[in-house]
């Protein structure tokens, strides 16, 4: 890895030097924008110029349809787009000091009634040379799921039994509308459950994330961004769902039901959202587990199997409101009180334990397990964006942001020893409770420097305080009390620079450093926890555009990824009557450096490579004691190397009607210096496919399918598995009201095995999670306001030139 570093910083100082000399003028386009049919004035409509696929400017036409923008030389793509006319777009060669005119007509599209319209136009997934974005709100999947099912279905992303978000395999961050959720497992999974996928415009799979971004995460970032209206006046959209399904096998059935209102207001000098939903859901889980020990009295065999019941409520509540003081400065502010609460229970006949040694019956129970939790959450955030010249695209953006986290959990179980022909009874009551507190403060300026190339640099500083408390009372077994107070000081500083060498070469270098001082105090073992660090996170990022269809991208970055509170804390957290799970107060962060070449062909066709290594692996070890009980306690295991090959098909017509989406990843993983396990490779696949049609009379037909092969991942194996689903859309009323049909898991296939590798002792085990995911839903939205009428500005990414500081975030 040394040499791979020489390497890059020799690339870096290669694109660097042609960057401090050169320079470049701006030339000033103007024009007017016209209707074709009448030569009336297009007013408000929108401009946007492109190179290589991003952004560099947007303005929109004054009333009378007159517009003037600066960029600097080079070879554009300009689009431009108004409701109610086609899309315009346009090659535009920019090499002269000399301003240009010109004169652009709109041809008016008479199908293009409202803006479901144009949202149908845009594609599901796009790849782009550092992401990869899924346009969940134009599919009909959207309406009557939630943010988690959506979550499921983005390219290379997984969700493991935890609840742990992970793209190709790999943690990632989950951010949500350009910033740090700093949620995961539950905390996360429960957020998601409880955001409505009518809220969520799209998914931004980040593999490769630039200096700019938070350096945590090992796969990098998927950033979800939520839906808000940039019409004028008052609008929306309402939204009721629900669906279900009754099991026969189990005798009982599952449902959810839910509804949730986004509201929008925006005039002149304000926009305003509000986002209010709830949900409510009853959900059924079967877990087992089998394993088997060699002994020197025979093979002992363990077995569990228990059948979990859910009832689930979440809340989603947020307000955010940006003012625009002047034409130059925009304060905002988001304040958020989602929350979540969960009663899970199993009756005594849902759950069994049994033991035996060469098939002869040593000991069985039966348990009554009850579970109440609730996770409250409480967040705001004040921003302010300053643009100092716009010729030069110079602003700068200061957030302060105040979260509060809560986890409060009961559990109750009580168990019945059967053994021996008599039954005796144990109880065991496990109160646990967790605070976090986070407060984070963070500046971003961009500018143009040297005429023509993007210098981006920024600092954030953020502090985070953890409590947790852990009470176990259990019968004939002294009281437990104990847990651990854990704070947590990053300090981070960055600068990235970017520009266009020649009309087809670009570059992007950034350099991030942080610094992290950790400190804890654990009751369980009465010794002070410290730990500080500074690391470096260099990324390169370099764009081929062959022409305007053809890219060709290679990236570069480091990555890292911190022990989580709960992965420090060495209390024993029980999963179930005899299962345990703790934390290790010597875990050290883990690292990796990514590599990756992505090719683009015709705006269809994609391919992309990629290569990571990881060092200081953070995963459970698994243990078992003389019953064949598990105890997981996470670990620092070695080293992994991985080479990925992804494929993806974007919406290629096969009729008129019908496009075919697809992503095909396979990859090949070496564990490395991993105790107990051998240094072999290992190769998996993953797929993402799906069928959209589009009918007559304003009906739309959403087919899709994810599948995994078997796939290592430290110590475990996740066996294969497959689920499928299908949405029918239907807009009427002028496109103001929606209604959809969903089926989801069409083949009851939502089952997962884990297969537990190298445990020492242990010649076999396996942990089975069976989710009953397959129900058929309905639901009806209704788009109300000014929405159905006034013209709105619509041109590809365009959105992408609005400041996020403002917008809406679950959660936040």
């Amino acid at each position: 890895m040394k040499a791979l570093r020489k390497v890059l910083t020799a690339l870096i100082l290669s694109v660097t030097v042609p960057c401090m000399a050169a320079r470049a003028d701006y030339i000033t386009v103007v024009g007017t924008v016209a209707d074709a049919s009448d030569g009336s004035a297009c007013c408000f409509a929108t401009l946007a110029l492109y190179r290589n696929a991003e952004l560099v400017a947007a303005v929109s036409a004054d009333a009378g349809g007159k517009f003037e923008m600066k960029a600097i030389p080079g070879t554009y793509t300009l689009k431009v787009g108004l409701m109610g006319y086609k899309d315009y777009e346009d090659e535009l060669n920019l090499f002269e000091n000399s301003p240009r005119e010109l004169k652009i007509s709109l041809q008016p599209d008479a199908e293009m009634l409202s803006a479901a319209k144009v949202s149908d136009k845009v594609p599901v997934i796009e790849m782009k040379a550092d992401k990869i974005v899924m346009n969940v709100s134009h599919s009909a999947f959207a309406q009557g799921s939630n943010g988690l099912d959506l979550l499921k279905k983005a390219p290379g992303v997984t969700i493991d039994k935890d609840g742990n978000v992970k793209l190709n395999g790999n943690p990632v961050s989950v951010w949500i509308d350009g910033r740090p959720s700093y949620l995961s497992g539950e905390a996360l999974k429960n957020l998601l459950k409880g955001t409505s996928g009518t809220t969520i415009d799209k998914i931004e799979v980040i593999a490769n994330p630039s200096a700019k971004y938070d350096a945590e995460g090992q796969g990098g970032i998927i950033n979800i961004k939520t839906r808000r209206s940039s019409l004028q006046g008052l609008n929306g959209t309402l939204t009721l769902d629900g669906g279900g399904m009754y099991r026969s096998d189990l005798g009982q059935g599952i449902w959810n039901t839910g509804s949730n209102a986004n509201i929008n207001y925006r005039s002149a000098k304000n926009s305003t959202n509000l986002i209010i939903g709830r949900s409510w859901d009853h959900n059924l889980v079967s877990m087992g587990m089998d394993t088997e020990m060699p002994t020197s009295s025979g093979l002992l065999k363990s077995s569990s199997n228990s059948l979990l019941r859910s009832d689930d409520s979440s809340t989603q509540l947020q307000l955010s409101s940006d003012f625009f003081l002047d034409s130059k400065n925009t304060v905002g502010f988001i304040v958020s009180a989602p929350g979540s609460w969960s009663t899970m229970d199993s009756p005594l006949g849902d759950n069994s334990y049994l033991t035996t040694l060469d098939g002869l019956e040593i000991s069985r129970s039966n348990a009554e397990i009850i579970n109440h939790t609730k996770s409250p959450r409480y967040s705001g955030n004040l921003n302010w964006t300053r643009i100092f010249d716009p010729a030069k695209a110079s602003e700068m953006t200061v957030n302060i942001d105040y979260l509060r986290n809560g986890s409060y959990n009961t559990s109750r179980q009580t168990n019945h020893d059967l053994s021996g022909g008599s039954e005796s009874v144990t109880e065991r009551e496990v109160t646990t409770g967790s605070e976090v507190d986070l407060v984070s403060a963070k500046a971003d300026w961009q500018g143009l420097v040297f005429g023509q190339y993007m210098l981006e640099a920024g600092g954030k500083w953020a502090w985070s305080h953890t409590g947790f408390s852990n009470k176990h009372i259990e019968t004939s077994l002294p009281d437990v009390n104990d847990g651990f107070i854990y704070n947590e000081h990053i300090g981070a500083a960055y600068a990235t620079l970017a520009g266009q060498f020649g009309q087809k070469l670009s570059g992007k270098i950034g350099l991030r450093a942080e610094y992290t001082i950790a400190n804890g105090d654990w009751n369980s073992d009465g010794e002070p926890y410290s730990n500080d660090y500074l690391d470096l996170f260099p990324n390169v990022n370099i764009a081929y555009m062959a022409s305007p269809k053809t890219m060709l991208a290679l990236t570069y970055n480091r990555r890292i990824g911190r022990p989580r509170y709960s992965q420090l804390n060495p209390s024993k957290v029980w999963l179930d009557a005899n299962n345990t799970i703790c934390g290790n107060r010597d875990l050290q962060p883990e690292y990796s450096d990514n590599v990756s070449v992505v090719g683009s062909f015709n705006q269809i066709y994609a391919l992309y490579l990629g290569f990571q290594y990881r060092t200081n692996m953070i995963n459970q070890m698994p243990s078992f004691d003389a019953m064949g009980h598990e105890q997981l306690i996470w670990s620092n295991v070695g080293r992994q190397m991985g080479v990925y090959l992804s494929m993806n098909v974007n919406e290629m017509p096969i009729t008129k009607w019908m496009n075919w989406t697809l992503n095909l990843t396979g990859m090949t993983l070496r564990q490395m210096d991993v105790p107990t396990l051998s240094d072999d490779w290992n190769c998996a696949a993953q797929f993402y496919t799906s069928l959209s049609f589009s009918l007559p009379a304003n009906w739309k037909i959403d087919w899709d399918a994810f599948g995994m092969s078997k796939m290592n991942w430290g110590y475990f194996v996740l066996q294969p598995y497959a689920f499928s689903s299908v949405a029918v859309k239907k807009t009427i009323l002028d496109n103001k009201m929606t209604l959809s049909l969903k089926f989801d898991d069409i083949f009851d296939s939502s089952a997962q095995q884990l297969k537990i590798m190298g445990a020492e002792g242990v010649s076999n085990s396996m942990i089975s999670q069976h989710f009953y995911a397959r129900k058929v839903g309905v639901s009806l939205s209704w788009n109300f306001g000014q929405s159905q009428k006034a013209r709105k500005r619509n041109v590809g990414n365009v959105e992408e030139s609005s400041r996020l500081g403002g917008s809406s975030s679950l959660g936040k």
